[in-house]
């Protein structure tokens, strides 16, 4: 029964110095929580001003680097590495046969189109 009573008063105790310790925790948590609030407010004013101008950063770099895989990828590249476009009657031609058929020729360069075939110029014949 001693030890009994001496567990109570132990228990007793305990529970008051866990309220005491509760009730000191309480409003140090809120001040903490506030304080982190606060805090977090300041730092938001400063980085949220800066989000749009880091997206449209991300986005202009996007934009830049598919630019400039449409140039690698277009025809304009290869007709900068010596190949040509070549055109019957405003279409673009892939084969012989088409060519032939064609009224008239357009060759496309890297610097310019030039027409080739149709009537004759002066001295100079057909082409084709």
């Amino acid at each position: 029964q001693r030890m009994e009573q001496a567990a109570q008063r132990s228990t007793g105790t305990a529970h008051r110095e866990t309220d005491a310790l509760a009730s000191r925790l309480a409003p140090a948590l809120a001040s903490q929580t506030r304080r982190a609030r606060q805090e977090f407010g300041k730092a938001s004013a400063r980085f949220l001003p800066a989000l749009p101008q880091a997206a449209i950063g991300r986005a202009r770099q996007r934009a830049e680097a598919l630019e400039r895989m449409l140039s690698s990828l277009g025809y304009g590249a290869t007709l900068a590495r010596g190949y040509a476009v070549v055109r019957g009657d405003g279409k673009v031609l892939t084969s012989t046969k088409a060519a032939a058929a064609a009224n008239e020729l357009e060759v496309q360069f890297s610097d310019g189109r030039i027409k080739i075939g149709g009537k004759a110029k002066g001295a100079q014949g057909s082409l084709f």
